[in-house]
């Protein structure tokens, strides 16, 4: 037969990126993040392929001198990578470093073959530069992917010396679309590597003054690099309580247990 499910074990070829993230602890909140970005197709064909490689910046104060870029880079081949056929174990530790191993296989018939990663390296290397990572805690999902992000941005920037910029607002009867330029241009002379080029943007910012009477304005334009979006949840919650009925005869009443259903704002 010809379908991988009736080939020997150790022919079969596992999928590509379908590769689970081993909890280190209370982990999930950043195997959750790594999945994401590992699947953001030009960053990971950017490890994949190398070439990371002639962009390593390690003088920039911000970054990790290369060492989380490092390490996001195996991380990337343990994932995408198939094992090496020649694996006759169902767990194959240490591959593309210490940190790092195929666990799991596919039973029975062995051959290395991987359902899980674990990030150890990764994770290490993570709370060294960014020390609220250091332990096995949860944390905020987005906080650690805007950490990463930042490190291998840093760690690939093409300017080694930044020089600063007042920032400046628009000004009346000023072109905006010709000042968003001009913003953007001196941006770049600070920020400048692969991924800023992926993930980051810029955005119109425009704060008006709240007070009666006052008519200033504040226009102006940031780069960015995530946009957190809030998800609305239904309008309406539902509490559960128990209900007991007093003056009853015998003294009370069997509790009823009921489900209310009420507005978010009390309605």
């Amino acid at each position: 037969p010809s379908s991988p499910l009736h080939q020997p074990p150790q022919k079969r070829l596992r999928h590509p990126g379908r590769v689970g993230l081993t909890n280190l602890g209370n982990t999930c909140f950043m195997n959750s993040s790594l999945q994401c970005l590992t699947h953001t197709a030009p960053l990971r064909d950017y490890f994949l392929n190398g070439h990371y490689k002639k962009a390593v910046n390690r003088s920039t104060a911000m970054g990790t001198g290369g060492a989380l870029l490092e390490e996001y880079a195996n991380l990337q081949r343990q994932l995408w990578d198939d094992p090496p056929a020649s694996s006759s174990s169902s767990s194959a530790s240490g591959l593309y470093g210490g940190g790092y191993g195929y666990s799991g296989g596919y039973g029975g018939g062995g051959g290395g073959y991987s359902s899980g990663v674990a990030p150890r390296d990764f994770k290490r290397t993570l709370g060294l530069h960014a020390r609220q990572f250091l332990g096995y805690d949860q944390h905020d999902s987005h906080e650690l992917a805007a950490a990463v992000l930042d490190f291998l941005h840093e760690d690939t920037n093409e300017i080694t010396d930044k020089p600063y910029f007042e920032k400046k607002e628009l000004e009346d009867g000023q072109d905006a679309s010709e000042f968003a330029k001009e913003c953007w241009s001196k941006h770049e002379l600070r920020e400048r590597s692969f991924v800023y080029r992926v993930f980051q943007g810029q955005l119109k910012n425009v704060m008006t003054c709240p007070v009666a009477g006052c008519d200033r304005k504040s226009t102006t334009f940031d780069p960015f690099m995530y946009l957190p979006l809030e998800i609305r949840g239904s309008g309406t919650v539902t509490v559960e309580c128990t209900v007991v009925r007093a003056g009853a005869p015998g003294g009370g009443s069997r509790p009823v247990k009921m489900k209310v259903r009420i507005g978010r704002e009390g309605g």
